[in-house]
């Protein structure tokens, strides 16, 4: 188990315009380079990037944090290093429980508590959050 508490803490910490005009200028950057982005404004807080059809990671809106297929990372390097403050988690394959989380006021209060902290998968963190 991956134990991701500081970098969660990192992206809340982060001090920029991510969720004002970074996080869709990220999102127009992947698409402009092959990448497929989903992000339903006003219903989600989290974007999905897609690549050949298949779901390869996503993107919090509220946070520059990325989960990120660990076969994938390799291509979004170019794009982060115009945004070096986004934090990119590497996944297995985004639904293996591969991660855990030391959860604290600070945390509880900005994604909420849950039960399955020591143990959860990108997707479960997505699904807790995708409209917090």
């Amino acid at each position: 188990m991956k134990n991701i508490t500081k970098q969660i803490k990192e992206a809340i910490a982060v001090n920029a315009l991510w969720v004002v005009s970074d996080f869709y200028y990220f999102l127009e950057k992947l698409n402009d380079k092959g990448f497929e982005t989903s992000h339903w404004i006003g219903e989600e807080n989290w974007a999905t990037i897609l690549f050949n059809d298949k779901l390869i990671g996503f993107i919090w809106q509220k946070y520059p944090l990325i989960f990120i297929k660990e076969d994938h990372a390799d291509e979004l390097t170019v794009f982060i290093d115009e945004f070096k403050y986004i934090i990119l988690i590497k996944s297995k394959d985004l639904i293996t429980p591969e991660f855990t989380l030391d959860m604290d006021k600070d945390l509880t209060d900005r994604i909420g508590s849950w039960t399955d902290i020591k143990g959860f998968s990108a997707e479960d963190l997505w699904f807790h959050t995708v409209t917090a």
